[in-house]
This record gives C-alpha cells, sequence and structure tokens, in this order.
C-alpha cells in the first residue's frame, strides 16, 4: 500500500474513533458542565475536551507513523489503532481527573465536614 494513503487511512480511522467517542461523551458531558459552569461556561469546555479527543490521539498516530513503502500495512494499521487507543486513555485520564478534582472531590470534603 502506498506509504501516504495508509497515513490518510491512520488518520480517518483515527478522526472516526474521536467522532464515536465525543458523541458518546456529549451529552453527560454537558450534563455535569452545566452544573459547574452555571454561567454557560461548560460549553467552552465541552469543544476544548472534543479537541483534545480529537487531537491527542491524531498527534500520536502522525507522530508514530512511517512513510516507509515495505512496511506491513495490516501491521502499520495495528499499531495505530493502539496509539489511537493510548491517545483516548489518556485525554480521557486527564478529563476524570480534571472532573474529580473539580466537582467530586470538593463536594466529599463538604460532605465529610458536614457529618
Amino acid at each position: 500500500m502506498n506509504p501516504l494513503s495508509l497515513l490518510a487511512l491512520e488518520m480517518l480511522l483515527s478522526l472516526l474513533l474521536s467522532l464515536i467517542v465525543v458523541n458518546y461523551l456529549r451529552v453527560v458531558l454537558a450534563e455535569l458542565l452545566a452544573q459547574a459552569c452555571p454561567h454557560g461556561g461548560g460549553l467552552f469546555w465541552i469543544r476544548t475536551l472534543a479537541l483534545l479527543q480529537f487531537l491527542a490521539p491524531l498527534l500520536l498516530v502522525v507522530w508514530r507513523s512511517e512513510l516507509n513503502p515495505a512496511v506491513d500495512a495490516a501491521l502499520e494499521i495495528k499499531q495505530a489503532v493502539a496509539w489511537m487507543l493510548l491517545g483516548h486513555c489518556l485525554a480521557l485520564a486527564l478529563l476524570a481527573r480534571t472532573v474529580w478534582k473539580s466537582l467530586v472531590a470538593p463536594e466529599l470534603a463538604a460532605a465529610r465536614v458536614a457529618v
């Protein structure tokens, strides 16, 4: 397979996977951020987090992609998918950590003080 075609396929797969993840999280994240940001700031954070979900995996795929015509296409796609998943895991871990520190931990601390 042509190396540029393979890179384009990997990038397309990354963007499609990102679209699935962002659509899956959109409703729950919108509700959560609406509670946390009552003055409309939630939309900014939704868009920022969506960009993170698109850019982190895409950056990893482009960074580690080999433009070698002798490379096995199946192995290259397998590795690209692994990097995409790693990018999504890192982005989701950052999101979960931020939500925990900003929303959950303060509520737990307040509940302990109230008891």
